[in-house]
């Protein structure tokens, strides 16, 4: 999952031409996917909807990039900043990316384990359905889940995923309840 998350990085920093200006370019991208597992896997509840506008802006710059052949300095980028803050916005006001997210990192999660088709849809619906029933609580274990996943196949340790989970779930809901008390 790491490489995975490393190499749609590394994407958009080659074809926005952002890899030029960085020195250590390799030890940059370990540190962002580590930093990147560690606020999903302990903020993630809180950081969900920016992470998604940022996928969002990434993928649409790179293939803006790769299409119209532009720089990262081009007017595509002002764009797409603008399209990623409305998103942002309209993430803010609806309950049903909740719903949506969970169903889908349930199937992405399945089609990993276990790549059949009707499987896939079978959690996906597993998962939107839990996500309707409690929310929040699904959101601290899927963002944890991600997180832990990210972290964990950097260290190749089962161990430490399931340790991540545990402490990313119990650290979200502390904080969670912390803010709920005030």
């Amino acid at each position: 999952m790491s490489d995975f998350i490393a190499d749609y990085i590394n994407d958009f920093l080659v074809n926005t031409r952002l890899s030029l200006r960085i020195e250590n370019y390799n030890e940059f991208l370990f540190l962002v996917v580590l930093i990147l597992g560690v606020l999903l896997c302990f903020f993630g509840f809180k950081l969900y909807r920016i992470f998604l506008s940022i996928i969002i802006f990434m993928s649409i710059t790179i293939e803006i990039c790769i299409s119209l052949k532009w720089d990262f300095s081009g007017k595509a980028v002002c764009f797409v900043l603008l399209g990623c803050l409305a998103s942002l916005i309209v993430f803010q006001f609806k309950k049903l990316d909740i719903y949506i997210l969970s169903g889908i990192i349930c199937a992405a999660l399945t089609a990993v384990a276990m790549p059949s088709i009707i499987m896939i849809f079978i959690m996906w619906g597993i998962g939107f359905l839990i996500a309707t029933i409690y929310p929040e609580y699904s959101l601290y274990v899927l963002t944890s889940i991600i997180g832990g996943l990210i972290i964990a196949s950097i260290y190749h340790s089962v161990y430490l995923l399931i340790f991540l989970v545990v402490m990313g779930v119990a650290f979200q809901y502390f904080i969670d309840r912390q803010e709920v008390n005030r």
